[in-house]
């Protein structure tokens, strides 16, 4: 699967909920976007069509970064957002090792529709 990454989002911990990496990206002409998403500490990926930036699972965080530098993630100038707790960084991961699994996960067609996200804190 060839797609173009368009840009990345970062948002950081918010009350109770840990920060994510979103990905928009191009495949076949669609725009899409997917993220990382831990539910009750399991890793899940999303993803749906248009762009994060009007999904709720984005603008729900108050503090969130965007760069269209996928590079500048991946080689860890954003590891200093506060996505967890110290305690969690091992298990959980940086920007930067997120958004490796992220694109992997991507890559391999690990993703989860968003629909079957909604409503799963109800």
């Amino acid at each position: 699967m060839a797609i173009e990454i368009i840009q990345i989002g970062i948002t950081e911990a918010q009350e109770s909920t840990w920060g994510r990496v979103y990905i928009d990206y191009k495949e076949d002409g669609v725009y899409k976007f997917a993220f990382k998403n831990w539910i009750k500490f399991e890793e899940r990926n999303f993803d749906g069509n248009g762009s994060f930036g009007t999904e709720p699972a984005y603008t729900w965080f108050k503090s969130r970064k965007v760069t269209t530098d996928y590079m500048a993630v991946l080689e860890g100038e954003y590891d200093n957002l506060f996505l967890t707790a110290d305690r969690y960084k091992s298990d959980y991961g940086t920007p930067s090792k997120i958004l490796i699994r992220l694109i992997n996960d991507l890559d391999r067609g690990l993703m989860e529709d968003i629909n079957n996200r909604r409503g799963w804190f109800n």
